[in-house]
Formats: structure tokens, C-alpha cells, sequence
């Protein structure tokens, strides 16, 4: 959005997101948090578990239009889940974050549909300087 249309269509964006955001998480009993990042990241802490359905229902409400400037921003959304229930030896929030970035990308690039449940392997998954794999800045040699 910052290369294509300006900081402040960025700005309204990343605002209008964690807006809805906001609300769906305390909706749902739960919190939402910004990640830092290349791309606008946030992390939901929810209790209990979810269905495909209320994540295939959170993505339609991030993904609707946010007017900028009498401009509708259509945000693409895609949302990886790992349930600490689900993991109970790799239920630490680095392996739940890890987890929930790696069902993100498969959901991304298609290879599981909306709504993906990360697995054991996806919270083990190698990471390269703390990153997924392919992701930027894992090209980069360590200092040593």
C-alpha cells in the first residue's frame, strides 16, 4: 500500500485492520497484538478453541473494502491458527507464533484452504535467523 498509494493510505489501512481486529478478538473473549514485520502482522490470543468457520468469517470481515480518500483499499488477508490444545509439547508462544506463521504461508500460497490448523511440524518447522524459510532477510549469513 506505501509504494502504491502513499503512507497515509498505509496508515488508514493498518488502522481500519486493527480496529476490526480489535473488536472480533474481544468479541471473542480474546486479545489482538501487532507483530513487527515486513508485512502488517498481528497475533489474536483467544481461549478455547475455533472453528473453520469463524476464521473463514474473520478473514471476509478484514478482507471488506477500507475507504481512503473516497478510494476503496481491498486488503488481501490470510490467517494461519495454532491452538495450544491442539500442540501440549510445543506450546510455548514462540512455537505457537511459529506454528501459526507457517499455516499462514501454506494458506497463502495455496497448498491448504482457510481456516488450516498448524500441525506439530509446522510449530517445529526450521527457521533461518529466527524466520521461516524464503521469507526476506533469511538469505542474510550469520556473524560468527
Amino acid at each position: 500500500m506505501n509504494d502504491t498509494l502513499g503512507h497515509a493510505a498505509g496508515d488508514t489501512l493498518i488502522a481500519t485492520i486493527g480496529h476490526r481486529l480489535g473488536t472480533w478478538a474481544a468479541a471473542h473473549g480474546g486479545i489482538a497484538a501487532r507483530l513487527g514485520g515486513d508485512e502488517f502482522g498481528a497475533a489474536l490470543l483467544l481461549p478455547g478453541t475455533n472453528t473453520v468457520r469463524e476464521v473463514v468469517a474473520l478473514r471476509a470481515l478484514l478482507s471488506q473494502p477500507v475507504d481512503h480518500a473516497g478510494q476503496a483499499l481491498r486488503p488481501a488477508v490470510s490467517i494461519g491458527v495454532a491452538c495450544a490444545a491442539d500442540l501440549p509439547d510445543a506450546a510455548t508462544a514462540s512455537r505457537l507464533l511459529r506454528g501459526a506463521d507457517m499455516a499462514m504461508y501454506r494458506v497463502k500460497t495455496g497448498e491448504q484452504p482457510c481456516g488450516y490448523v498448524a500441525t506439530r511440524q509446522d510449530a517445529y518447522a526450521p527457521t533461518t535467523h529466527g524466520r521461516r524459510p524464503g521469507r526476506p532477510g533469511t538469505h542474510r549469513a550469520t556473524a560468527g
